[in-house]
């Protein structure tokens, strides 16, 4: 129900703020275990599938509710804890890269077919936690709260990639295991596989940018060689 959903957004977003602050990854991946995002994620996924317009729907707003509120709880809890630090856990999640669309891309995939298999339901809990879709809001509130807007923009925007993929590689995985547009809701296939569509190529869009940020974490520019050649064109010159 939306009070179940709201009570775990809220108990979720304090929890990862907290943990954050506090930089312990225990604390963060329990409120990664409380978190219910990823159910109407993969809601999106079973409506896009099913043509079902009303299930995309209710599960969109669910999702715009719940990202409301985890950032501004984080922004709140920014500002009642005092202190201007970053820690290692929140600044992690303030640069994505390919490899986190790509954990994405596989938590979707994992969450769908666990969904779909009753006897798997046990795996959720994991997928939850490979997913994190909380922290990084949490983080992007406490960002801003630091006055940091641009390292909260990364934040937002890596919840932003775990969101498209998990939607795209859940429904890409319904379809997969057997599950067709319901013959009552034909009418609205064409208006799903545009969906999907539209959410591949967002996919394929960010990939590029993701690529170039994971090579150049790979090659970080050497400050000290660049200050030692700076000292030797220095002394030549001299």
């Amino acid at each position: 129900s939306n009070i179940d959903f709201v009570t775990l957004i809220i108990l979720a977003s304090l929890i990862a703020s907290l943990g954050l602050l506090q930089n312990s990854p225990a604390i963060i991946i329990g409120a990664m275990l409380v978190a219910p995002l990823m159910t109407p994620m993969i809601g999106a996924g079973l409506g896009l599938v099913q043509g079902n317009v009303l299930l995309v729907k209710n599960a969109v707003i669910t999702i715009g509710n719940g990202f409301l509120m985890a950032l501004l709880l984080g922004v709140l809890v920014g500002v009642l804890v005092p202190g201007t630090h970053l820690s290692s856990e929140i600044l992690s999640r303030t640069s994505p890269n390919v490899l986190d669309l790509m954990v994405a891309l596989l938590s979707g995939i994992a969450a769908a077919y666990s969904t779909a298999r009753p006897g798997l339901m046990g795996a959720l809990p994991g997928v939850a936690i490979a997913a994190a879709l909380v922290p990084p809001l949490a983080s992007a509130g406490i960002c801003i709260s630091r006055s940091q807007p641009l390292l909260g923009i990364g934040a937002a925007s890596l919840f932003g990639i775990n969101l498209i993929a998990i939607i795209l590689a859940s429904a890409i995985t319904l379809y997969f295991l057997g599950l067709r547009p319901v013959e009552l809701l034909r009418p609205y296939r064409l208006w799903a596989q545009r969906s999907l569509q539209i959410l591949l190529i967002a996919a394929l869009v960010i990939s590029f940018p993701l690529t170039i940020a994971f090579i150049e974490q790979l090659n970080p520019p050497d400050r000290k060689s660049t200050r030692l050649n700076s000292s030797h064109l220095v002394i030549s010159y001299a």
